[in-house]
């Protein structure tokens, strides 16, 4: 661990099979307690997350216990998330994260115009259980602005087909921030996200 500069390394028999975890501080723990003698000595419980875990809620978990590890749709161990990674990854990904959820916020207020009643929001999306549009998720979002009727309200003077299609992207990405994805964003997704988030701005000011 000193010589890789690791903090914390997982104890498996397999790739599949997640024992513990042995870090610094369960080594020192262990030493306090007076017995350091194995590796399980200092072993302890490891949390684990699905890669397909939103980040922002898992951020608790991360802080608690330093680290979590990530199991992959496949159920291996893929790797782990750090609270240094955390801080890492907060500052790449805070511009975007921003701009991601100024878009949402945004887009909820045409929603709202768009379907002034419960039932309209609720036959728009087809969720049932809507009450208004912060119950909304994107993709159902994406489903108001995909209605000719429901789109022509607003009068905004845009091709429909194209700024559907590039609100989907928008969803693609806003998902990719949203979950423990392995590539950061590409320049190009960055660019997509400043340049959507002018636009509804322009339009919703």
């Amino acid at each position: 661990m000193l010589e890789r500069n690791f903090s914390q390394l997982p104890v498996m028999s397999g790739p599949y099979v997640l024992k513990g975890v042995v870090s610094w501080q369960s080594i020192a723990l262990a030493h306090a307690g007076g017995k350091c003698d194995t590796l399980a000595d200092a072993t302890l419980p490891a949390p684990e997350v699905s890669i397909e875990a939103e980040l922002l809620p898992t951020i608790p978990d991360i802080n608690r216990h330093n680290c979590v590890f990530v199991r992959d749709t496949d159920q291996k161990i893929s790797g782990l998330v750090t609270a240094a990674d955390l801080s890492l990854e907060f500052g790449r990904l805070t511009g975007p994260f921003l701009l991601l959820g100024e878009i949402e916020r945004r887009l909820r207020r045409s929603v709202d115009r768009m379907c002034p009643t419960v039932g309209e929001l609720r036959g728009a999306t087809g969720y049932s259980k809507a009450k208004a549009p912060d119950d909304l998720t994107i993709g159902q979002i994406i489903r108001v602005f995909k209605e000719p009727e429901r789109w022509a309200r607003p009068k905004w003077e845009l091709p429909h087909d194209g700024f559907v299609e590039k609100l989907d992207e928008i969803r693609r990405i806003r998902n990719d921030v949203a979950h423990f994805r392995p590539n950061p964003l590409t320049d190009d997704q960055r660019q997509q996200v400043e340049s959507f988030a002018g636009m509804v701005k322009s339009l919703l000011p």
